[in-house]
């Protein structure tokens, strides 16, 4: 009520929050990552394969988000499922219940030996070694999580809802 700035993370709410407050000043400002350190992408994935027991020019397509429901965990499993690329594997990141419920469904698919399933204590060095982070989500905030796996190298795919995609052509 009483700011001189409303500083804003993203273009779609730079609009709303204009529109809302004709009176303000409103200053848009993207989040960034600041990566911990500096690192080598062929031996993240090289130390990944190694541990996973696959080839080193397997692709690794990684998925994650702290919401399952919301964030496209199905989407994603419907989306590795039409892949023809035999060498590619999929990660799908996340908390041990969500990744439970998910164990479950994959465990039904004909394809269930594309997914590796890892707690999202390892999501950096999941990002580190994957080539193509893919996030489906129907979710309209930052996805912070984008920036980290383009930080890190990876490709992105995302839903043109989520505001990260205002960094992506």
């Amino acid at each position: 009520k009483n700011s001189k700035l409303i500083v804003v993370g993203s273009k779609r709410v730079e609009e709303i929050v204009k529109n809302k407050y004709l009176d303000k000043k409103v200053e848009l400002i993207y989040p960034f990552v600041k990566l911990p350190q500096s690192f080598s992408k062929q031996q993240a994935k090289q130390e990944f394969c190694d541990i996973q027991g696959l080839r080193s020019d397997t692709k690794i397509i990684s998925f994650y988000d702290n919401d399952f429901k919301n964030g496209g965990v199905k989407e994603f499993i419907s989306m590795i499922n039409s892949l023809n690329y035999k060498f590619a594997k999929a990660c799908i990141i996340g908390d041990s219940k969500s990744l439970d419920t998910v164990r479950l469904f994959v465990a039904r698919l004909q394809t269930k030996h594309r997914f590796i399933l890892i707690e999202d204590d390892k999501l950096d060095d999941i990002l580190k070694a994957s080539d193509v982070f893919i996030s489906p989500t129907r979710q309209k905030t930052f996805h912070i999580d984008v920036l980290k796996a383009m930080a890190y190298g990876n490709v992105i795919f995302t839903s043109i809802d989520n505001d990260v995609s205002e960094l992506l052509d």
